[in-house]
């Protein structure tokens, strides 16, 4: 679920202020259904302060100060509030350009989700905890009632949020999220790529037990996603099973699907056909 590397612009850039100061591009996780090569920067390594040093492979990250997700934020109230979740591997810069289109007419919010970017690292990760990840910045903020836009595992976390406690969200868009059906062929052991990562790696194996092995009740539970909902499609390009995103959308009672034709990272790929059809979605 990761972007190219080198590609977007850091934050500060108008319409967009950093709520904790920003740091270089890493190398991201392997996709939810394939890895793709490629990376960033990483961020030189290093143990939390006054702690000791973290174990190989293993970087711990204090509470961020301020609250419990890094965010950056855009736009100026009353407009309405927008919430951006990212893709595995990924943080809230990848959604630049898209927040900042948004921002003209939204409070945007780009957080980074639990073991991503400058948020804390526990060690053990699941969707369940990145869907409460989600809960609480919405709850925390006050934030009822908006829109949430998330990528591939991000994109899982908000439909998982909308089943559970659909009046937090107002409206749902969900590009190239996985439907929880379990892998197949099943997601073996991954190799850690080498160097300091932007991510805490042990996310990677926990997250694929969860798509090798989903709760079946995510999927008995669709129909609880009643809130408006935008299920956007990478089409034949993308890795992840295209029939099971459209059964997916057929199984929500308020959700039309858009197929785009730019693979997993639609919003990366083509923006431009990703905010138009966010926006004729009411956005």
């Amino acid at each position: 679920m990761a972007g190219r590397s080198g590609r977007l612009p850091p934050y500060g850039r108008r319409l967009l202020r950093p709520v904790r100061a920003q740091r270089p591009h890493r190398t991201r996780a392997p996709c939810l259904h394939r890895e793709r090569p490629g990376g960033r920067a990483a961020r030189p390594p290093g143990p939390p302060p006054g702690g000791p040093p973290p174990p190989p492979g293993r970087q711990r990250r204090p509470p961020p100060a301020g609250g419990p997700l890094p965010h950056t934020g855009g736009g100026r109230a009353p407009a309405p509030p927008v919430a951006l979740a990212h893709g595995r591997g990924a943080d809230r810069r990848d959604w630049t350009d898209i927040a900042a289109d948004l921002a003209a007419d939204h409070r945007v919010y780009a957080l980074d989700l639990t073991g991503h970017g400058l948020s804390d690292w526990p060690g053990t990760y699941s969707f369940a905890g990145f869907r409460d990840d989600l809960c609480a910045f919405i709850e925390d903020r006050g934030l009822a009632g908006a829109t949430v836009i998330g990528h591939s595992m991000g994109g899982a976390a908000a439909w998982l949020l909308a089943q559970r406690q659909p009046a937090l969200i107002g409206r749902l868009v969900i590009e190239e999220a996985p439907a929880m059906v379990p892998l197949e062929p099943r997601r073996g052991p991954a190799r850690r790529p080498d160097g300091a990562l932007g991510f805490d790696w042990p996310l990677v194996p926990d997250t694929d037990r969860d798509l090798n092995d989903p709760d079946p009740a995510w999927r008995a539970r669709y129909a609880r996603i009643t809130v408006p909902t935008l299920v956007i499609a990478g089409g034949a390009k993308s890795h992840v099973p295209q029939e099971q995103i459209a059964a997916m959308a057929a199984a929500l009672p308020d959700a039309r699907l858009v197929t785009i034709e730019a693979g997993h990272l639609v919003h990366e790929e083509n923006p431009r056909a990703f905010l138009a059809a966010v926006r004729e979605f009411g956005v």
